[in-house]
């Protein structure tokens, strides 16, 4: 285990300088386009790898915590802990991400020095991870300027959906599976209960982003405007909700 510490340190300051050098700028929003990209990275990784695991091993949370598993629940605290840094030393860093990273890494850490629960993170980490693209993608796109595009509209509709399916059916089976093994730790449990209820608290909000969706759709069609893959089309202008973010407040 200690050769997978090291080589999870070494693999993360690694990604963190170098996005940092690569990816030029000091304003917010190039921080947040480098925590995008990185963000992105970790899910790409993470997601597959926690979907394995869940199709070879089946669904049995009450048992002992394997060195695969920790070793995976050590990486996600390692990327958690970094970005949370990197978020405070480039100004970025709100309440919402502060909170979220701080039970992220609290329920890894215990998850990693428990001998159970870590399987249940492993689940965490396929549900969170799902949606984890798009949305990053939508981000980039918006923060580039690209918010009136197909292209974001196709990002943005992917991330709902998957969002809402992912969020709103699979983890609550994450409560579950907590509660159902006696020895799985109450922090962990606790983990489970919190990214329930946030989901549901968002998907509530994403409903409404829906209803717009289909309103700005509406208006588009009734004055004959149509969306570009990559450019802004400049006849968008005169829409009633061009200059708007409704949007841009889920994540």
């Amino acid at each position: 285990m200690l050769v997978a510490c090291s080589l999870i340190l070494a693999f993360w300051i690694t990604v963190f300088v170098g996005v940092e050098r690569l990816v030029p700028g000091t304003a917010p929003t190039e921080h947040e386009l480098k925590k995008r990209l990185i963000s992105i990275l970790h899910g790409s990784i993470t997601f597959p790898l926690s979907a394995g695991y869940l199709l070879r091993t089946g669904m049995g949370f009450c048992d002992e915590a394997t060195s695969e598993e920790k070793t995976l629940v050590l990486f996600s605290m390692t990327y958690f802990a970094f970005d949370l840094a990197a978020c405070v030393r480039s100004g970025i860093c709100d309440g919402n991400l502060a909170l979220h990273h701080s039970c992220s890494i609290l329920g890894f850490l215990v998850a990693f020095v428990a001998p159970f629960g870590a399987k249940c993170s492993i689940y965490g980490l396929f549900v969170t991870g799902a949606s984890n693209a798009p949305m990053n993608l939508r981000a980039i796109l918006r923060i580039r300027g690209k918010r009136h595009t197909k292209l974001y509209e196709v990002m943005e509709c992917v991330y709902l959906s998957l969002y809402i399916v992912f969020r709103g059916l699979f983890a609550p089976c994450s409560v579950f599976y907590c509660v159902s093994c006696p020895r799985t730790p109450g922090a962990i449990t606790l983990m489970g209960i919190l990214l329930t209820s946030q989901s549901w608290h968002f998907i509530a909000k994403m409903l409404g982003i829906i209803k717009k969706k289909v309103n700005e759709l509406e208006e588009r069609r009734g004055k004959a405007l149509a969306l570009w893959w990559l450019e802004v089309n400049p006849t968008l202008g005169g829409l009633t909700y061009f200059n708007k973010n409704g949007s841009q407040g889920i994540f």
